[in-house]
């Protein structure tokens, strides 16, 4: 049943990449007539969990008239995966394949893709998600329309300082001289945000000693200390998964290793107001998260039965 509702959201996956194919070749000839080089983008999609959402996601970009590359970062590794890649790769050349590995952290994955970017600009993706057919061009306009350093992307749902409220959250600011203004966050989401490259150099990579759930608030934090400033739009929503609501991956971490990667977080941002009792404080606030997880799933398993037998 979970089966065919993933597929009935992937109708065709063939059409998209040969109008990319015709696209791209446009955007060639106008270059060569026009001798300007437009405002390109380098994509780093980190594919992981299912191969199916990982395609869905990759065939939403091909179209994109900004995209002038995709850096793919296979965590998948999968038969099915790599054999519908390389049929996309044999027309659509401007893919560039990385090995990773299952359950590589998200750090790891992200420097492994921004070290082969070319372009000016960069976008961190990764699944699941289906990219809106608007959103890049969308960001970069916002991020063109400011004064560098600048970052763009969605917005961070929760805190820099999730767990332990340490600090004071800036306030969110309004900016409304254009159409493009969007608003100054503190943090951004681990799966869309777009920056130029220059910058992306100067802030250095991604710490692999993070946690995927803290690495890019550390990387919003060390974007503040460069001066950067972050924005999104209220407009921009989270890309759209194909996979039912409540089919998760597996948790990759117990309840110590999360709390060596959200203490070695806090003692490298919050040292000043990161005292000894607040391990405690800690530990004990992701055990009542992972009970909260717990029963989130057990609630949502008992949906899906009941879904199934009604089905």
């Amino acid at each position: 049943m979970i089966f065919e509702v993933k597929l009935s959201h992937i109708v065709d996956l063939h059409a998209p990449w040969q109008q990319a194919i015709k696209k791209s070749a446009s955007i060639k000839a106008h270059e060569s007539e026009t001798n300007q080089t437009l405002s390109r983008v380098s994509v780093v999609l980190v594919a992981k969990g299912s191969y199916l959402e990982a395609l869905a996601t990759l065939v939403s970009l091909l179209p994109q008239f900004l995209v002038r590359e995709i850096i793919l970062v296979d965590c998948i590794q999968s038969l099915e995966f790599e054999e519908k890649i390389h049929t996309i790769t044999r027309e659509y050349a401007r893919i560039t394949v990385i090995s990773g590995r299952v359950g590589m952290p998200l750090a790891c994955a992200y420097n492994l893709g921004r070290r082969q970017c070319a372009s000016r600009y960069v976008l961190f993706l990764q699944t699941p998600g289906i990219v809106s057919k608007n959103v890049i061009s969308e960001m970069l306009t916002l991020g063109l329309d400011k004064k560098e350093p600048w970052v763009v992307g969605l917005e961070s749902k929760g805190s820099i300082d999730p767990l332990l409220n340490l600090i004071k959250q800036p306030d969110i600011q309004y900016i409304p001289h254009s159409s493009y203004s969007g608003r100054i966050v503190s943090a951004l989401a681990a799966n869309c945000f777009l920056l130029p490259s220059e910058l992306l150099i100067a802030v250095g990579p991604f710490d692999e000693q993070c946690a995927d759930e803290n690495v890019i608030l550390d990387f919003s934090l060390r974007l503040h200390a460069l001066g950067a400033d972050l924005y999104s739009d209220k407009a921009w929503v989270s890309p759209k998964s194909v996979q039912p609501p409540w089919v998760k991956g597996p948790e990759h971490m117990n309840i110590s290793q999360q709390l060596n990667k959200w203490d070695y977080y806090y003692r490298k941002h919050f040292s000043r107001q990161y005292k000894r009792y607040h391990i405690g404080l800690l530990a004990l606030r992701l055990l009542i998260r992972r009970l909260l997880q717990i029963s989130r799933k057990i609630v949502r398993a008992g949906r899906s039965k009941i879904q199934a037998n009604k089905s």
